[in-house]
């Protein structure tokens, strides 16, 4: 896939946008005294996850995969950036982590949001690592 590093470079400075946007939150959390954590984490997790993303977007045309499991792996990867992405915000909304598949709605949705994530990162990487030493 030729586009391929533009796909993935477009993502990342689409993350860091968002998370630089919900930089501006923890400050109205602080006139209301409202909890900053789950704020702060998605600015900082997101902005490290859109500098990933760039560095992908820099370096997949060196690795020798195969064009398919290249889209494949850079795929999986970027899922799993705007995957954890949007759980960190649902998190900021709701005021709660959402570790468990059990509670209210929302608590569900932060849960397999990072839940799907946290099983496409792995393949992802994977994917490029078998490639890459075979």
């Amino acid at each position: 896939m030729k586009n391929l590093p533009t796909f993935v470079a477009f993502n990342g400075p689409a993350v860091l946008l968002f998370s630089s946007l919900i930089g501006l939150l923890p400050v109205r959390a602080l006139h209301r005294d409202e909890v900053l954590e789950h704020w702060q984490l998605l600015h900082a997790g997101g902005t490290s996850r859109g500098i990933m993303l760039l560095a992908l977007a820099a370096t997949i045309q060196f690795t020798q995969l195969s064009p398919s499991s290249r889209a494949l792996a850079c795929a999986l990867v970027v899922f799993f950036v705007w995957t954890s992405a949007i759980s960190m915000f649902v998190c900021g909304i709701i005021g709660e982590r959402g570790s468990h598949p059990r509670g209210n709605r929302a608590s569900k949705v932060i849960f397999y949001l990072y839940a799907c994530g946290a099983i496409t990162l792995p393949i992802g990487l994977a994917v490029e690592f078998v490639q890459a030493w075979t």
